[in-house]
């Protein structure tokens, strides 16, 4: 099996046994589980997913490499170390987003959607197109609520400022090559 790889002088990535599809962390590609591509693609063959602090070349050469129909995503991690930390994180969440959203419709990807993930990115435990009714459904029904109306009002500050719901642990954001 031949890996591919971003940048040609770096190290290989050995895949796990039961992978599909690619994953490329910062400069590397790897394969990822069947799981996360069937969540967002018809075809998890041909999904392609950058993490979020790849170079803009690395995107565009992994964009460029891709056939047409193909789907090409930016994985956006932002779990901190410390509530503290992660509070950070969410604040500035908004422009991120943007910004990778920009960066793949810059590469000339269309029909670009935005998923929330839970807990795991390689395999999460609730996916959700963010601005849908599934995200209203698992922000009722399974995500963590604060049970005193302070921390209510905070939670449901930083979910709208941010754009997604704070417990989450990733966004996942997809486009395709026309």
């Amino acid at each position: 099996m031949q890996y591919d790889s971003v940048v040609p002088d770096a190290p290989q990535v050995r895949p796990r046994e039961a992978a599909r599809g690619r994953d490329a962390d910062r400069f590397l590609m790897a394969e990822t589980g069947s799981a996360l591509a069937a969540l967002f693609v018809s075809d998890p063959e041909r999904l392609t997913v950058l993490d979020s602090r790849a170079r803009p070349r690395d995107l565009r050469d992994a964009y460029d490499a891709l056939p047409p129909g193909a789907y090409v995503a930016m994985a956006l991690r932002f779990n901190g170390p410390s509530r503290l930390a992660r509070l950070r994180i969410l604040l500035v969440l908004r422009f991120r987003a943007a910004a990778l959203r920009r960066a793949l419709a810059e590469t000339g990807a269309v029909d670009i959607r935005c998923f929330g993930l839970c807990q795991e990115l390689e395999e999460p435990t609730l996916a959700y197109e963010l601005g849908s009714a599934g995200e209203r459904h698992a922000e009722r029904s399974f995500l963590t609520r604060s049970q005193s109306w302070p921390l209510a009002i905070v939670r449901e500050s930083l979910r709208r400022w941010s754009g997604c719901h704070p417990s989450l642990d990733a966004l996942f954001i997809v486009g395709r090559k026309p």
